[in-house]
């Protein structure tokens, strides 16, 4: 089963309605990744300026920056992506672009069969 599936119903009856709820998700997730890559930030610098290391002293030990550093990047970029859709799904809505979004056309601009 799909995790898209109610939506996908929603959309094959009612286009308009499935880009609202598409929008409001989109939005959605772009606030809770905004929150989520704050505070990852502010973990990445506690770790980059207390210089927090994982591991076993004499054994092995490793700096916890790299990682907190992942973390807020990738939940940064997530929240753009999530708000690229919103506004994709908004200029659909309002009439700025067609549905199809240029879906039927392929890389240099030729068109799929």
């Amino acid at each position: 089963m799909r995790s898209d599936s109610v939506i996908k119903m929603i959309e094959a009856r009612l286009p308009r309605l499935g880009l609202v709820l598409n929008t409001a998700f989109d939005v959605t997730g772009g606030v809770l990744f905004a929150f989520i890559a704050q505070s990852a930030f502010k973990r990445f610098m506690a770790a980059w300026e207390g210089g927090f290391y994982l591991g076993n002293q004499g054994s092995f030990t490793a700096p916890t920056w790299p990682m907190e550093l992942i973390v807020a990047v990738g939940s940064a970029l997530v929240c753009l992506l999530f708000f690229a859709s919103a506004l994709r799904n908004l200029s659909v809505l309002v009439g700025l672009i067609p549905a199809n979004g240029g879906d039927k056309m392929e890389v240099g601009g030729v068109p799929k069969p």
